[in-house]
């Protein structure tokens, strides 16, 4: 049968929200996305792609630029058309788009390791797995116990406008500047419906700011902590156990019951940080990465996409 791509119309996101939560059901994610996810993920990304087959919606993926100019594609197959080549068109259209930044770029797909059949896709197409993703869950019966900060460390709430530079930088140094693009998703994720500044804390210690929690509710079916960091002049201290202790507690009382994150297979001491809250993994995604493109004189910007069908 015919496979086609297509722009997505407003009205395919119950559509898309069902296609990815179907997937998650076959292969162990979240499977609570709601339309909500699925328009932010449109709104954020400049790329989105459905695959039609048969004149049903068997594919969707989603293509945006991140840290340092990369591009990160997410895409997913509905599991009624796994093995007639929805997949391998995704990775292909993704592919192209990041090879259109010109010269050869890193592409990164990204598939869950229950997944089997999209990991042995990839590897036939020269792909070498490099890394793993964890989500990592804690479901709550009762609000967390208080846990005071160290010393001199006061936690407080987000004031936008007025924490937006030391949140940056936090962030940033952190990520030891990987996420050249933060002061932008901050802006994005301040201006969604779903912005709380109570589950975004702030940590400082005299007037610097010297860690952050930023959450954000109803995501995925739970509680999300999209970021949570600490410089590292302040490392070592409890700081960060502090700050997810306090998010919990927040997003408990927003009505929370659920709470995740994500967090890369390789960072031992976080997994540590959040295994010591309760949290345990829920599911494990595979990075795969390989060159596409043309070669060029100037390697210094390199892109990659991640692909999850």
């Amino acid at each position: 049968m015919t496979l086609a791509a297509r722009p997505p119309r407003p009205e395919d996101a119950a559509a898309v929200a069902a296609l990815v939560n179907a997937y998650d059901a076959a292969y162990g994610g979240d499977g609570a996305w709601t339309v909500t996810d699925v328009e932010d993920e449109w709104r954020t990304a400049p790329d989105v792609w459905l695959v039609e087959r048969a004149g049903e919606l068997a594919g969707h993926a989603t293509l945006r630029p991140r840290d340092g100019g990369r591009l990160h594609a997410l895409g997913w197959t509905h599991p009624a058309h796994a093995g007639h080549g929805v997949g391998g068109l995704l990775v292909d259209v993704t592919e192209q788009r990041a090879a259109e930044a010109g010269g050869r770029v890193v592409v990164r797909n990204s598939v869950l390791a229950a997944d089997r059949d999209a990991c042995r896709l990839l590897e036939s197409r020269r792909y070498v797995a490099e890394s793993q993703h964890l989500r990592m869950r804690i479901d709550l019966d009762a609000a967390p116990p208080p846990l005071a900060p160290p010393t001199r460390i006061v936690l407080a709430t987000f004031r936008p406008g007025g924490d937006d530079a030391g949140v940056d930088a936090c962030v940033e140094e952190a990520f030891d500047h990987r996420w050249t693009n933060q002061a932008e998703w901050r802006e994005g994720k301040v201006a969604e419906g779903r912005f709380d500044p109570d589950v975004w804390i702030v940590a400082r210690e005299g007037a610097d700011v010297c860690g952050v929690v930023l959450c954000t509710g109803q995501t995925f079916g739970m509680g999300y902590v999209d970021v949570l960091a600490v410089r590292v002049k302040w490392r070592g201290r409890g700081i960060g156990a502090a700050l997810l202790h306090e998010a919990l507690r927040r997003l408990w009382a927003a009505g929370e019951r659920r709470v995740g994150l994500g967090v890369d297979g390789d960072n031992a001491a976080a997994i540590r940080l959040y295994e010591r809250a309760g949290m345990r993994v829920a599911w494990a995604a595979v990075q795969y990465e390989r060159e596409v493109g043309e070669a060029r004189a100037d390697t210094g910007g390199r892109s990659s996409a991640r692909v999850r069908r």
